[in-house]
């Protein structure tokens, strides 16, 4: 009857939608060259590994983001190849800024230093929470913010200097280490594309106070959408972890006691980042 094709014809874009996924699925993830001819940052590289562990975490029923083995293992094993002691697995990697500059003590007015040549999640997410972007110049050759710049930018408003490695190079972080140590500012690493790289033999991601990475399709690791944040000093990520939960007490379940967020990453997700961590090599090679 009418009825019945009236539900055929809501079900028809879902299943166009499906098939469009599915075509889409399949070119992702066999490898050739696109058909534009551009060069790609990088493209997902799946295995068995992942399906395996992907369906272990699915049979395991802990699929949010709140529990899980495999959120764990993931903020363990991926800060710790970074050659930082804390993890914080959320969401996505625009939200790993935004969560980080928090976590810093970022106020509304408060100004960070941003390479004029990077993504715009960069400086939306500064936006975002409020802080206001200074733009400073990059190098011709690399694209790398230019330290002196960087040292030409700082007010008494500036809080934090965003390092952002731009296609896996890392800019100069002796020199804005020290900018940013005469001016007790603090350092966050923007290396949404800089997982396995190295500055002088020092793994991206402890080369500053924070740093942040994202899990999206097209870098070097993923976990369809994902990101984390890294860090060596406990109490930023103690912060991290209580305001991606929506700020609950640790004491007091369902007791609220700032502004917080829901920023956590899925168990399942992480499952496959796990197993990307475990083929790392192979998918960094």
């Amino acid at each position: 009857g009418d009825g019945r094709v009236g539900r055929l014809a809501l079900l028809a874009p879902l299943a166009a939608a499906g098939v469009a996924g599915l075509v889409a699925w399949r070119w992702a993830t066999s490898r050739t060259p696109p058909p534009s001819g551009k060069i790609l940052v990088s493209e997902p590289d799946l295995s068995d590994l992942e399906e395996r562990y992907l369906l272990e975490a699915y049979r395991s029923t802990f699929i949010s983001g709140g529990a899980g083995n495999f959120k764990k293992r993931l903020e363990t094993e991926f800060s710790a190849m970074c050659g930082c002691s804390h993890g914080v697995a959320v969401c996505n990697g625009t939200v790993a800024i935004s969560l980080a500059l928090l976590a810093g003590g970022l106020q509304r007015g408060g100004e960070v230093i941003v390479p004029s040549f990077t993504y715009v999640a960069s400086a939306a997410a500064v936006v975002s929470v409020g802080g206001v972007p200074v733009f400073v110049d990059c190098d011709p050759e690399l694209g790398l913010m230019d330290a002196e710049m960087v040292r030409r930018a700082v007010s008494t408003k500036t809080k934090f200097i965003m390092a952002v490695h731009i296609y896996g190079h890392v800019p100069d972080m002796d020199t804005i280490n020290a900018i940013a140590k005469e001016s007790n500012l603090l350092v966050l690493e923007d290396a949404a594309e800089a997982h396995g790289a190295t500055y002088k033999g020092r793994p991206a991601g402890s080369l500053g106070d924070m740093a942040t990475f994202s899990f999206y399709a097209n870098k070097v690791m993923t976990t369809g959408e994902g990101g984390i944040i890294v860090t060596n000093n406990a109490a930023l990520a103690s912060r991290m972890v209580y305001l991606r939960g929506h700020a609950m007490s640790p004491e007091i379940r369902f007791w609220h006691t700032d502004i917080g967020f829901n920023y956590r990453l899925s168990n399942l997700l992480c499952a496959i980042g796990v197993a990307q961590l475990e083929r790392f090599a192979h998918l960094f090679g």
